[in-house]
């Protein structure tokens, strides 16, 4: 393993624009995307640009790919990743009823994973629009 790769899913690699809104404070209304978190609304998130990339790398021996997100993932999102991105090397993710920031959750996994001998001189990229 030469790189380890890291993706955000909305907003970097799939479009769920169509199912948040933004708040006044203008942080993401998160009952009005629970309320969108439904099969049919779910399948409707399209692949981004960097999807393509994305694809390439887990083709790639030497590439370790992550995906990295704050959704709690339901077996509808699953299926939408798995289909439209393909399934990463390790996947890090929203426990139902974690309460903590996207931030907080994301590193947390990352520094877990990152503190394995393997990991740790290897090169890291990562893609993120927070």
């Amino acid at each position: 393993m030469k790189r380890v790769y890291i993706f955000d899913i909305d907003g970097v690699l799939l479009d769920s624009s169509h199912r948040y809104r933004i708040r006044d404070n203008g942080r993401i209304d998160l009952v009005h995307w629970r309320r969108h978190c439904v099969e049919g609304e779910i399948m409707k998130d399209s692949p981004l640009p960097l999807a393509s990339l994305y694809k390439r790398l887990l083709k790639k021996p030497s590439a370790y790919v992550i995906l990295a997100t704050a959704r709690e993932m339901t077996k509808h999102d699953f299926r939408a990743v798995y289909e439209k991105l393909g399934k990463p090397d390790h996947f890090i993710y929203r426990k139902k009823g974690d309460k903590q920031s996207g931030t907080s959750l994301k590193l947390k996994g990352l520094r877990k994973l990152f503190n394995l001998r393997q990991f740790q001189k290897t090169e890291k990229w990562l893609f993120e629009d927070n």
